[in-house]
């Protein structure tokens, strides 16, 4: 009986313990015309929150290492997720291509950098540990 009664507490304390301890990803505040840095699953509101911006991922880094010469720059893009007052939308933005910005309502969002830049004795990068530079203006 009291073995039953002891499970029944601990389960409790469990559930109690899980409970609204959900992991919130990191957010940060900027303003337009100011370069901001995101990681990976990290967010961004502009102008209390009528834009966000949270970057999702790099979906190619194809770039020439920094320490050889390539024939071919290659390219990275990334894929962000943006609410516009409201409205999502998803963007890919390139390094080198057509798309290094998009226009999204009245900001116009831009690619500035991508990090880290690939070196010959790290050719793959964990997805996880990428940062993008990005700067948002108004249009």
């Amino acid at each position: 009986m009291v073995r039953g009664v002891f499970a029944v507490v601990v389960a409790l304390m469990l559930s109690s313990c899980s409970h609204g301890t959900e992991i919130s990803e990191p957010q940060i505040n900027v303003h337009p015309d100011e370069a901001f840095t995101l990681e990976v699953g990290q967010t961004a509101d502009v102008e209390q929150g009528r834009l966000r911006v949270t970057f999702e991922k790099v979906l190619e880094d194809s770039r020439c290492p920094a320490d050889v010469v390539c024939v071919h720059a290659g390219n990275a893009r990334i894929a962000l997720d943006v609410v516009h007052d409201g409205t999502p939308a998803d963007i890919q933005l390139d390094t080198r291509r057509e798309a290094v910005s998009a226009v999204v309502g009245d900001f116009v969002i831009a690619r500035v950098a991508l990090h880290p830049y690939p070196i010959s004795e790290r050719p793959q990068t964990e997805p996880s540990v990428y940062e993008a530079t990005l700067k948002v203006t108004r249009r």
